[in-house]
Formats: structure tokens, sequence, C-alpha cells
């Protein structure tokens, strides 16, 4: 009995489907499930849709670089941004439905598009001109900070005759690598003492001589006077406009220009470094 049970087992065990319907039944729901599961795991392709177009120069029909193109959705908060090519051509990927495209660049009128509709896959192509609009731009004030110019010079007191003021004028002399002025300065009394300094803005040097009151030794009972020669260095070759000025450290005593405007032209120099 045990050995015709084990036998009956086996045979139930290689029978084949097609001679047992229920088996058959099952074997049938298997390969509908395993086909479900297929489907569900089964990768999908995504259509990609894209707005394509071209910003033209409506007047030359050339193409506009660099402007700047939005994809605003509508009925959706969808908006992508580019900038065209050089040759004016753009490429915006979106996610479908109603656009408008919009473009503006410098020296144009903006520009706009009517509604758009790109579907699953689909491929919007467009050509928008524009018109060419130059604005008048507001006025640029450029300042420049003045560069404080290397010098040294010798400044003698002297007494002031005649013959000495009519001497000794403003002068002043390029060379290579430097500018030398000289001149004259008369104080209100000889208890002062000069000292310079200079700076150049472009091609204009100024040259600042000041008096500062002195009072080691001097009898403030005349008019008093001191000679400058000063030389000015760091200047590249070219030509440059000198301007010379008499100031006061006191604010009592007006400054005076002793030389409104000299050309003078510097040369190159090795020994300077200018060149």
């Amino acid at each position: 009995m045990r050995g015709e049970s084990l036998d009956a087992s086996y045979a139930a065990m290689i029978t084949h489907p097609r001679d047992n319907p229920s088996n058959m039944k099952r074997s049938r729901l298997a390969t509908i499930a395993l086909l479900a599961v297929s489907c569900v795991w089964a990768p999908t392709a995504l259509a990609a849709q894209v707005i394509v177009g071209r910003v033209v120069d409506a007047a030359l029909g050339s193409g506009v670089p660099r402007a700047r193109v939005t994809a605003a959705g509508v009925g959706h908060g969808d908006s992508r941004r580019t900038l065209t090519a050089a040759d004016g051509r753009f490429v915006v990927a979106v996610r479908g439905g109603a656009y408008t495209v919009q473009v503006a660049r410098t020296g144009y009128e903006s520009a706009r598009t009517r509604e758009l509709v790109v579907g699953p896959g689909d491929t919007g192509t467009v050509t928008i001109p524009l018109t060419a609009s130059p604005r008048q731009l507001g006025a640029v004030t450029a300042t420049t900070r003045p560069r404080r110019l290397p010098m040294t010079g010798t400044f003698t007191p002297v007494y002031p005759t005649d013959s000495l003021l009519a001497a000794e004028r403003t002068r002043v002399e390029g060379g290579g690598g430097r500018v030398l002025v000289r001149g004259v300065m008369v104080t209100p009394t000889p208890c002062w003492r000069l000292a310079g300094a200079a700076d150049r803005i472009g091609p204009l040097v100024t040259l600042n001589i000041q008096a500062r009151l002195y009072y080691g030794g001097c009898t403030p009972d005349a008019a008093g006077a001191s000679t400058y020669k000063v030389s000015l260095r760091g200047l590249p070759p070219g030509t440059y406009t000198v301007r010379v000025l008499h100031t006061y450290a006191d604010e009592r005593y007006q400054p005076s220009v002793a030389l409104d405007s000299s050309a003078v032209t510097v040369r190159c120099s090795r020994l300077a470094g200018t060149c």
C-alpha cells in the first residue's frame, strides 16, 4: 500500500498540464499575472516637447545675438528662459501646453508672439522680428583720482627786490622723465617757508607751492620772498599741461595762480625708468 501511494504521487507530479484541467487553469492564470507585471515594469519612452526659433532684425533680416527669450506658460506657471546664439537662434524645452514667447534686447523694441500650443512630443517653431529702437543714454560722469608725483626741490628765502621779481618769473621745462619748475613766491613777511606737492590727472600736472608761517628768528616788518626749483618725476613720455599754484596754509591769505598752463614734453629716460 505504501509503495502504491508513492507511485501514484509520483505519477501526479509528472502529469502534463494538458492532462489535468485544474493544472491547466492554474498555468493560464500564472501566465496572465506574469504579463501584467511585465507591462507595469516595462520602461516607457517619454516624449519631449520644445520651442525652437530665431530672433531677427526686422530691417536687416540678420540674427540678433544675446536676446533674452522667455517662454511664458498661459494658464499654468511653467516659464523657461534662455539667450539667443550668435545667429539669433534658440531652443527652449517646455513641459507642454500653451505658451507665448517674449523677446527683449537692448536697442530694440520688445516683442511677443501669439499663443502657441505645444503637445507631447511636438516642436513649436517661431521667427520673431525685432524693430530697432535706439535709446538716448544719460550722461556718464567719470572721475579720476589725482596721482601724487614724486618730487625733489630747493626753497631759498630771499629779499624781494624788483630785479629778482622781474627775473624769477615761473618757468617750466620738460626733460628726460621729468618736468623742471622754477619760480619765486612773494609772502606778506619773511616769516614764511615754502614746501611743494604735485599730482597728475591724465595729461594735467598741478604743482602746489604752499607757504607756512615760520617764527624762528624772523622780523615781520617787510615783505618776504622765496625762490624755488622743483623737479617732478615719475612721468611717462608725452606732452603735459602744467599749472603752478601759490597757496597759504593760513586761510586768511588768498591763493594765486603763478602759471595757468604751459605745455611741456617729457622724453623717454632710461635713468628714470620711463622707457
